[in-house]
């Protein structure tokens, strides 16, 4: 995960700039309230944001707007909920590293 501002990979949301997300199974129903890219709060009990749509949407990239409400010093990890095609079944995926907003 790049934060193009920085030029950062797996440290820093930059709000108002854009991560560059590279995986696979990418894809998600952003019309279903429950799917989506989340910035998940470290901290115990922490609030979740959920991601704006996608600039670039495939199923091996994302590129997404960084919510400019972030506060600088935070952690988070991201995760990418989808259910795969035919199943209702709720798919979460979080991503290990923790980034900080600049």
């Amino acid at each position: 995960v790049e934060d193009i501002l920085s030029g950062t990979f797996n440290q820093l949301l930059t709000p108002g700039g854009q991560l560059d997300i590279r995986g696979t199974n990418l894809m998600f129903n952003s019309t279903k309230t429950n799917q989506g890219v989340y910035l998940v709060l470290t901290v115990s009990g922490g609030t979740e944001v959920k991601f704006g749509k996608s600039v670039k949407p495939k199923g091996t990239q994302l590129v997404m707007p960084v919510p400019t409400e972030l506060v600088s010093g935070t952690t988070y990890q991201i995760e990418i909920r989808n259910s795969p095609h035919g199943t209702r079944n709720l798919r979460i995926g979080r991503y290990t590293p923790i980034f900080t907003v600049a």
